[in-house]
């Protein structure tokens, strides 16, 4: 199938590298070097060498052209460009086939071009499937579907990571070239290995079918409909959780109602699979409901505005990494949970909210230690932020027991003198194992310091047999030279 019609080369910038790349990688002479074997063997005229000098065997080095590389490195090279991103792509500005389809939406690459270079790069791009792998479309036009059916084409039998977004302004040509590509997508569904769907148009009617396409290789799907239905996007879930092989899922900013809704009447054949959740706002007793379904968790991820009922006690026997974005109190939720294999915790907006009237009690201490001595856990990574909570309470949360464990900590709100001087471990027991605040911790970030002059550098140095990696924004009018001053591995202090 040749290249649709937006990749003719008569780009000056194609032209214009073809040029530059005869140009800086000349081709070799055809004449055969000499090998070294020849060199060494052939008779030597003792009166023609000096003995005490190095021989010069004056071997003409010759460029070595690019298409002189075996395949295998081309490939690779080619696979690097194709996972490179380009943060400094903006969609909203660019034009052209390259930006709409591409390998991934973080860059405009594209093995396309690569063919158009010349006809060995064309070769032997049509012949990597593995190049054509990865599929993102962002708000295509209807010249696009055609390198669209191209790119499934030159994929083979490969397993395919695809990304759909349609825009959120709805014209009737855009509507009709989302869905036409996503009834293309429909037809290799027996080979999606992760697909992003950021769809506003509606497509139940395309999966409103018996039977449902095979989903058997889908491993990862992250779905976010704006204005589907209920009923759509129950044949959405239907069609996805029919694959064995699913073990990540994420719902983004999808409405928690909608879901809920959608989840309770989705056959539950292989829900107990499902090993990474992660969920966009949901309620309590949402969350609650859904948990009950997904028993084999290792990592759950969600945001909650609505303050949970407590519940009865609920067993995560396998959960390691746990993430809680709320705004407002969690105490219900961390009273009403088991996590006996939970490691990685991480709470951006505390164990209570700012705008909680519990915010200057220990109520939110009280529950997290509740959870821990509860799980039986030992605590590895902790993330937080502890904006409003008074410093002294805070040294005295991270003095219990039950943290004792912590290898990484990372703070996300302003600390000052008092936190830090509490993890300064006394000079007699800098060494692993010491009695003191935190004694196996190897990994500190603090997002907002604001402490005396040297206070920090007394903290890293006293860990120093322990501590791998700091990371510290210091803040404040006051002159941090002793601080700055440090240098030791791992240790990066800003300013």
């Amino acid at each position: 199938m040749e290249d649709c019609t937006s990749w003719t080369p008569a780009n000056t910038v194609l032209k214009a590298g073809r040029e530059l790349s005869s140009w800086f990688f000349k081709r070799p002479s055809t004449q055969r070097r000499p090998s070294l074997f020849s060199l060494c063997t052939s008779p030597r005229e003792p009166e023609l060498y000096d003995t005490d000098s190095p021989m010069d065997l004056d071997i003409p080095k010759q460029p070595l052209h690019i298409n002189d590389l075996p395949p295998e490195i081309l490939e690779e090279i080619f696979t690097a460009y194709l996972n490179s991103s380009d943060p400094d792509d903006s969609f909203a500005q660019c034009e052209g086939a390259r930006y709409r389809v591409s390998s991934h939406l973080d860059s405009s690459s594209n093995p396309v071009p690569l063919g158009q270079v010349c006809s060995t790069w064309r070769v032997l791009t049509q012949a990597l499937p593995v190049l054509w792998r990865r599929i993102s479309v962002y708000c295509p036009q209807p010249q696009d579907t055609p390198l669209f059916a191209l790119w499934l084409e030159r994929s083979g039998e490969m397993r395919i990571d695809l990304t759909l977004v349609d825009s959120s302004t709805f014209t009737e040509d855009s509507t009709t070239t989302i869905r036409e590509i996503f009834r293309l997508a429909l037809t290799h569904s027996h080979r999606w290995n992760t697909v992003t769907f950021d769809l506003t148009t509606d497509m139940g009617d395309l999966l409103a079918f018996e039977p449902l396409p095979p989903t058997p290789s889908l491993y990862s799907f992250d779905i976010q409909v704006g204005q589907w239905s209920e009923r759509s996007l129950q044949l959405l879930l239907n069609l996805l959780y029919s694959s064995p092989s699913l073990r990540r899922v994420s719902y983004s900013m999808t409405s928690s109602n909608t879901i809920i809704s959608a989840i309770s009447q989705t056959p539950g054949q292989h829900f107990h699979n499902i090993t990474h959740l992660k969920m966009g706002f949901i309620t309590g007793e949402g969350l609650f409901h859904l948990l009950g379904r997904y028993t084999s968790l290792i990592s759950l991820s969600f945001r909650t505005a609505i303050p949970p009922v407590r519940q009865k006690l609920i067993t995560l026997p396998t959960l390691r990494f746990l993430y809680i974005d709320h705004g407002d109190d969690i105490i219900p939720l961390l009273d009403s949970l088991h996590l006996p294999s939970l490691t990685h915790l991480t709470l951006p907006n505390g164990v209570v909210s700012e705008f909680s009237p519990k915010l200057q009690t220990n109520d939110g201490w009280d529950a997290l230690c509740g959870l821990l001595d509860r799980s039986a856990v030992k605590l590895k990574d902790f993330t937080f932020n502890a904006s409003g909570v008074d410093e002294n309470m805070l040294v005295q949360a991270l003095s219990s027991p039950l943290l004792d464990s912590l290898e990484s900590l990372n703070i996300k709100s302003m600390v000052t003198d008092p936190l830090i001087t509490a993890l300064t471990l006394p000079r007699r027991t800098g060494n692993y194992g010491a009695v003191g605040l935190l004694p196996k911790l190897q990994s500190l970030e603090l997002r907002k310091c604001s402490s005396s002059d040297g206070c920090l550098s007394e903290l890293i140095i006293s860990r120093e047999a322990t501590l791998r990696n700091v990371k510290v924004g210091l803040q404040g009018s006051q002159g941090f030279d002793r601080d700055l001053a440090l240098r030791m591995p791992g240790v990066q202090i800003l300013f």
